[in-house]
């Protein structure tokens, strides 16, 4: 029998790779022949750029970055391809955890985080040489429309009196944009091949768009929503003024608080994570002869049909394959909407009451159990 594992990171518990091997792990030891095709994937979030350098087989350097707030921090980027292709995570400078991290967070202080410092990693790549560069939009804790981003590419900002507006300073500014200017763009981003690959299919602004759905769990209470969504939406008319074109319903464009949005400007392409990322893998061909498909994430609910691996994997299967589709998670809220894109069957790993601590501690012991109960069961309605 043929099992694929193509599942996202468990983010606090355990990444992708690890988890793909607790799962083969435990279908091994109910069926021991069984061909197991392991593929530790990301869609757009944390742990793209792991992801595309394993499928492309490049290595991931560790440097410095600046995060949402100005300051130094630890961080990495992806190199491929001879050094030619670099790929950068959102969350290697401007994640959510750094922003939580802070004493401001939930006291305003998404008004002040701006994602400058992933500008400057892609700066850093265009300096270095690359001719083609993957964003993983995902894990952002910040909601600046991606100005401080393009800003870091040579995007300029005036006020209505034509005054430089600085968009280092986060969200809080993105209401005096008034005019901007974007024939400053650094040279090589007229040559490069930018790749921005979304984790969360949603526009920039409206109930759907990144302030609404997103910047509570980035520390925002329900004023400072109200206060977001203005001020992007306000960022955005601007741009539509200035440049003739309004980027702000595309799909992705929402993505990482409007780093999408913002890095559109520059030249950037919007494609769904996920799709990129299991095209890189071959899914496709990989699938086709699967007796069962096993994906999993840490938490599944509706957001997770918007876009995100469980669900691109569960589409792309029934499209080559009539093999099941079973999504293992940390939390599960199911959802009519997961369903609908193909998914058969999600399963919560916890088999027992615990607290959430002995739950992330144990997370690939529960995943062995799981998939040694899957393999069972998909091996009997085989036969």
């Amino acid at each position: 029998m043929k099992f694929v594992i193509a599942a996202d990171s468990f983010k606090g518990a355990l990444d992708a790779s690890p988890f793909c091997d607790a799962v083969e792990a435990g279908i091994r030891r109910r069926l021991s022949d069984a061909q197991v095709c392991k593929l530790p994937l990301a869609d757009g979030g944390e742990g793209t750029v792991h992801a595309v350098c394993r499928a492309l087989g490049g290595s991931v350097n560790k440097e410095k970055a600046i995060d949402p707030f100005g300051n130094s921090i630890d961080s990495y980027i992806g190199f491929c391809h001879r050094g030619k292709t670099a790929v950068i995570d959102t969350a290697a400078a401007s994640s959510l955890a750094t922003v939580k991290s802070y004493p401001s967070f939930s006291k305003g202080g998404i008004f002040s985080a701006s994602t400058y410092g992933t500008g400057l990693q892609i700066r850093r790549a265009l300096d270095h040489g690359c001719n083609k560069i993957i964003v993983g939009l995902g894990g952002s804790g910040t909601n600046d429309g991606g100005a401080g981003a393009a800003q870091a590419l040579g995007v300029k900002y005036y006020d209505k009196d034509r005054q430089p507006v600085d968009a280092r300073l986060g969200p809080s500014v993105l209401d005096r944009i008034a005019y901007v200017d974007t024939d400053e763009l650094m040279p090589p981003l007229g040559k490069a091949e930018i790749s921005l690959i979304y984790d969360v299919d949603i526009p920039l602004t409206g109930d759907s768009g990144c302030s609404v759905k997103y910047s509570k769990q980035k520390g925002a209470s329900v004023k400072d929503i109200e206060i977001l969504e203005h001020n992007i939406t306000s960022f955005s008319k601007a741009c539509a003024r200035s440049i003739g074109s309004d980027l702000s319903e595309a799909a992705g464009a929402g993505a990482a608080g409007g780093l999408g949005f913002g890095l559109s400007l520059c030249g950037g392409v919007l494609r769904p994570g996920a799709e990129y990322i299991l095209e890189l893998y071959g899914f496709d061909t990989l699938v086709k002869d699967a007796d069962a498909v096993i994906t999993g994430e840490g938490k599944c609910d509706a957001q997770t049909a918007d876009g995100k691996l469980p669900a691109c994997v569960a589409r792309r299967t029934k499209m080559n394959s009539n093999a099941p589709v079973i999504c293992l998670c940390g939390i599960s809220d199911p959802s009519p909407a997961l369903y609908d894109v193909g998914i058969d069957a999600v399963f919560a790993l916890c088999d027992r009451p615990m607290l959430p601590a002995d739950s992330l501690k144990n997370t690939a012991l529960l995943a062995r159990k799981a998939a040694f109960n899957i393999a069972g069961l998909v091996s009997a309605l085989k036969h």
